[in-house]
C-alpha cells in the first residue's frame, strides 16, 4: 500500500514511517522544511512540501496514495482554538481527498480528549470539557468520514509516547527537578495517566492503516495507569533530590506552566482491551518505568516544547502613560516585546513583587519618559542575553530587580529586562525569589552605608514593612542590638528574630528609650510616609543618626538622612547570598498573598489599604 503521511518527520512519526516501510509499504510525506524533508528521505520515504495550511497539497497527497495518516498537529498551545482550526481544516482536505474511495485514513488524538477520573475505553465518548477537548472536533471530522465511504478511525495516543529522543511531558518533569531541586507531583500523586513505547505506537498505526474498522477509535496505551507519585519518586531517586507534593497553585509556580500544572493534577487512566483484541496489538516494548531507568532521559538535556516556547512578539504589561495616582493612571495593555540591550538578560516573568515604590512612581518618583511600567521585583526563566553576558544561558532560573529606567515597561508583564541578577539555588522557589530583590538591595545597602556595627544599638521603625523586616535580620547577622517598632501582624514573629518590639504611635519616644536606656546609635525609618519622623529625631538626638527610605521631604526638612541622597551604591552582590540564606531558611520576606497578573487592581487595592501583611506577588 502506498501512504501518505503527515508529521512523518516529529517526534513519533519517523518510527511510525519506519515501521510502514518494513512491513513492505511504500511512504510519501508532507515535509514543511529542508530538515524535515532530509529527515524523510534519510527513512526511506518519499517527499511532498508543504505545510498543514497547504490544502491544495493536502488533498493532491491524499488522492494519489492509497492510504492517509494524518499526525501532525502543533503550534502554540495558549491558541487552542487556532490549533484546533487548522487541524479540522487539514482533517477535513485529507478526508474529502478520500470519499467514495473506501481507502484508509486514520488521524491522531489523545486519550486526554477521555472523562478524567474513570479508566475510560474506546467506546466511551470523549469529554467536551477535558484537558484534551481541543482535539475533540478533529476525532469527529475524520470519523464522520466514515459515513463517506472513508475507511477512517482514530488512534488517541497516551499523553506520554516514550522512547529514544523524548521531548515531552517526562523531559519536562525532569527538567522542572533539575532547576528546583524538587521531583513534584500534586495532591496525593495517586492521579493516573497512561503511556506508550514509541515502538508499540508505530506497531500500532500500522494495524490501524491496515486493518481497522470505518469508524472506529482506539487506544494508544501500553500500559494503563501509571501514578504520578512513582513518576516523582523515580525521577527523585535518580537526581538524588527530595519528592514532594505540591498544591495546584504552587504546582502553577513549580513547572511555570498552569496547564501543563493542570496535565499533571489529572486522573487520566485509559484502557487499551479493545484496541487489542480488535487489531491482534501486543505492546512488548520497554515499560515507562524501564525506558526511564535505562534510557537517555537522565543523560541528556532534552529540549522541551513546553518549556521555553518562542517569545511572542507582544507582551502584556501593567503601565502609565501620565503621573497620577496609581488607580486612576495605570492600566494594562499590550506592548512590544523588549530586546535586552549589551549586559543585560530577559526573562520569561514566572513572578513579579510589588513595592510602594511601584505607586511612588506612578506619582512622579524618578520622573523619566513616559510610559513605564510597575512591578520592580521578579522572578523568571532566562529568554534572551544581550551582548556581553556571561555566565547565564537561556532557561536558567534568575530574580532579581527590573531594568525599570531604560524599558517602556517593568515586571508586572509576561517578560522584564534584567541588569542585575542571580541565579534561583536549589530549596528556594520562584515565589519567594521573587519577594528578595528590593528588600534585601535596598535594606542591605542602606544598613551597610549606615556603618552598623556588631556594638551598635539600631531603631528599625516600620521593622513590618517588608525593608523593615529585611533590615531586622539584616541587622541581627551582624550581631546588632536590635529595637523594633511594628503593629500585632509581625510583632511576635519579629521577637522569635530576636528584637526588641514595641507598637508605634502615641507614646513611642518613650517606650523606645526605655528599652535602649539610651539613645539608639543609629534609627532606620522604613515605614511608609506617617508624620513620625520628627519622633523620631527626637529619641536619637541628632539627626545625623537618623536614615529614612521613605520620607525624604521631612528628612530634609529636620536634617535627617535619606538614602537616595546619600546612597552611592547598590550592593546587587548580596542578591545571591541572601538568595542561599534564604533557601536554608536563615533569610525570609513574608508573602501575604499572590494574584493572575490579569487581577494587578485587586493587588494594588490590597496594598493601598496599608493592610496587606506581607508581600503581594503577581502571577503572570
Amino acid at each position: 500500500m502506498h501512504i501518505f503521511i503527515t508529521g512523518g518527520s516529529g517526534l513519533t512519526g519517523p518510527s511510525v514511517v519506519s515501521e510502514l516501510i518494513t512491513a513492505g509499504h511504500t511512504v510519501t510525506g508532507l515535509a514543511r522544511s529542508d530538515k524535515a524533508e532530509a529527515r524523510l528521505r534519510e527513512l526511506g520515504a518519499g517527499v511532498l512540501r508543504g505545510s498543514l495550511e497547504d490544502l491544495d497539497i493536502l488533498r493532491q497527497g491524499a488522492r494519489f496514495a492509497e492510504g492517509v495518516i494524518h499526525m501532525a498537529f502543533g503550534g502554540n498551545f495558549a491558541e487552542p482554538e487556532e490549533m484546533c482550526r487548522r487541524d479540522c481544516a487539514a482533517i477535513n482536505a485529507l478526508g474529502q481527498a478520500l470519499v467514495g474511495s473506501g481507502k484508509p485514513f486514520v488521524s491522531t488524538s489523545g486519550t486526554l480528549v477521555m472523562r478524567a477520573g474513570d479508566v475510560s475505553t474506546e467506546q466511551d465518548p470523549p469529554d467536551p470539557a477535558s484537558l484534551g477537548s481541543f482535539r475533540v472536533p478533529g476525532e469527529q471530522t475524520c470519523l464522520a468520514f466514515a459515513d463517506q465511504g472513508v475507511r477512517s478511525s482514530v488512534v488517541r495516543l497516551a499523553p506520554t509516547v516514550h522512547g529514544p529522543g523524548d521531548y515531552g511531558f517526562i523531559p519536562f518533569l525532569i527538567s522542572a527537578a533539575r532547576r528546583t531541586g524538587v521531583s513534584a507531583y500534586i495532591g496525593d500523586g495517586a492521579n493516573r495517566w497512561p503511556a506508550i513505547h514509541r515502538q508499540d505506537a508505530a506497531i500500532l498505526f500500522r494495524l490501524a492503516i491496515e486493518k481497522a474498522p470505518a469508524g472506529t477509535a482506539l487506544h494508544g496505551a501500553g500500559e494503563s495507569a501509571i501514578t504520578f507519585e512513582t513518576i516523582a519518586h523515580l525521577i527523585g531517586r535518580t537526581l538524588r533530590i527530595p519528592t514532594a507534593p505540591l498544591t495546584p497553585e504552587e504546582a502553577a509556580v513549580h513547572f511555570e506552566n498552569p496547564f501543563l500544572a493542570r496535565c499533571f493534577a489529572t486522573d487520566a487512566p485509559a484502557s487499551s482491551a479493545y484496541t487489542r483484541k480488535l487489531l491482534d496489538w501486543k505492546p512488548v516494548h520497554a515499560t515507562l518505568l524501564e525506558d526511564m531507568a535505562t534510557g537517555d532521559y537522565f543523560s541528556s538535556q532534552l529540549p522541551s516544547p513546553f518549556s521555553y516556547s518562542a517569545a511572542p512578539r507582544n507582551i502584556r504589561t501593567v503601565r502609565f502613560h501620565v503621573y497620577g495616582e496609581p488607580a486612576d493612571v495605570l492600566r494594562m495593555e499590550e506592548t512590544t516585546l523588549p530586546a535586552p540591550a549589551a549586559g543585560r538578560i530577559r526573562v520569561r516573568v514566572i513572578a513579579c513583587g510589588l513595592n510602594p515604590a511601584d505607586w511612588a512612581l506612578c506619582r512622579g518618583l524618578f520622573p523619566k519618559d513616559l510610559p513605564r511600567g510597575i512591578g520592580l521585583d521578579v522572578s523568571g526563566t532566562v529568554d534572551d542575553v544581550g551582548e556581553g553576558v556571561d555566565g547565564i544561558a537561556v532557561g536558567d532560573a534568575v530574580f532579581g530587580p527590573v531594568d525599570f529606567v531604560t524599558t517602556a515597561s517593568a515586571g508586572a508583564s509576561d517578560f522584564a529586562i534584567l541588569e542585575h541578577w542571580a541565579r534561583i539555588p536549589k530549596g528556594l522557589d520562584p515565589i519567594h525569589a521573587a519577594a528578595l530583590p528590593m528588600a534585601i538591595t535596598t535594606a542591605f545597602s542602606t544598613v551597610d552605608h549606615m556603618g552598623l556595627r556588631a556594638d551598635h544599638t539600631i531603631l528599625i521603625n516600620g521593622a513590618g514593612t517588608m525593608m523593615g523586616f529585611a533590615a531586622v535580620q539584616i541587622a541581627l547577622m551582624r550581631g546588632s542590638r536590635v529595637i523594633a517598632t511594628a503593629g500585632e501582624t509581625f510583632a511576635e514573629r519579629l521577637r522569635g528574630l530576636g528584637a526588641l518590639v514595641t507598637e508605634y504611635g502615641e507614646g513611642m519616644v518613650e517606650r523606645v528609650l526605655q528599652l535602649a536606656g539610651r539613645s539608639p546609635d543609629l534609627i532606620l525609618d522604613t515605614s511608609p510616609v506617617s508624620g513620625a519622623l520628627p519622633a523620631l529625631v527626637m529619641i536619637a538626638g541628632d539627626p545625623k543618626r537618623v536614615v529614612t527610605i521613605s520620607d525624604f521631604a521631612a528628612a530634609k526638612e529636620l536634617g535627617a538622612r535619606s538614602n537616595i541622597e546619600e546612597l552611592r551604591g547598590i550592593r546587587y552582590d548580596a542578591l545571591d547570598e541572601f538568595a542561599q540564606l534564604a533557601a536554608a531558611g536563615k533569610f525570609s520576606i513574608p508573602i501575604a498573598r499572590t494574584f493572575p497578573l490579569e487581577d494587578w487592581r485587586a493587588a494594588l487595592d490590597v496594598s493601598q489599604s496599608r493592610k496587606a501583611r506581607g508581600k503581594l506577588i503577581l502571577l503572570p
